[in-house]
């Protein structure tokens, strides 16, 4: 009897031992959350409560990791209404940073350069693509032709300073030969880099050229359609 006594002792003594110096117990079902411990349960843990503050607050002082983790092999966090949640900002959206979704370049002037025979450059942008893309062009300038008969002029756009775009061109006037307009609108695919976009015109001397526009719209390409010729524009 009194060794029975004393194996059961020290047997007792060991899962003490071992229950202080081992892994953490599992909390269950049932069981209160056990901070610092591995909690475990197939079955939903709901709170639930009435407070003008929050009702859950974790907090970690540590710089080294974030105050909550969410872990899942579906959605990691699933909110139950449209309300705007503040400072919850997502880094990136389908890949792209904020600056990558749509970049616009944009000039204008009253008094554009007058026709003198040759070609000149009406306007010019500069924009940024910070990916593969395209730009999507537009430009238009009025032309006051009165006094002139027979008049000839047209208007185009010059990428990088070595390739002219084909698009849309399309010049008119009125009938009385008083006033004029031309317009241009192109779509090109393009290199990641800087990219400069010229509005050009030719028209005879002594032509007065008034208010025109150009502008130029970025936009990001996933390889979804027609491929753009990237190589075909690269400065």
């Amino acid at each position: 009897m009194r060794r029975q006594f004393i194996v059961s002792m020290v047997a007792g003594m060991l899962g003490a031992a071992l229950f202080a110096a081992g892994p953490a117990a599992v909390a269950a079902i049932g069981d209160a959350v056990r901070i610092g411990q591995i909690n475990s349960g197939n079955a939903r843990t709901t709170v639930r409560g009435n407070t003008d503050g929050a009702l859950a607050k974790v907090v970690n002082t540590s710089s080294g990791d974030t105050a909550l983790q969410l872990v899942s092999d579906g959605p990691n966090l699933k909110v139950s209404n449209s309300k705007r949640i503040k400072r919850l900002n997502a880094d990136r959206i389908d890949g792209f940073h904020a600056n990558q979704l749509i970049r616009a370049a944009h000039t204008e002037s009253d008094d554009l350069p007058d026709g003198d025979g040759s070609i000149n450059t009406l306007l010019s942008v500069d924009i940024v693509a910070p990916a593969p893309g395209v730009l999507l062009i537009s430009a238009g300038a009025h032309f006051y032709i009165d006094g002139f008969t027979g008049v000839s002029f047209g208007c185009w756009i010059d990428l990088d300073a070595v390739t002219t775009l084909s698009g849309s061109s399309r010049g008119s006037h009125d009938n009385d030969n008083s006033q004029g307009h031309c317009a241009t609108s192109v779509g090109v695919g393009i290199a990641p880099g800087n990219h400069t976009v010229e509005f050009r015109s030719s028209s005879p001397s002594g032509i007065d050229i008034g208010p025109g526009s150009l502008t130029v719209l970025w936009v990001p390409f996933d390889g979804n359609g027609a491929v753009p010729d990237y190589v075909n524009y690269l400065p």
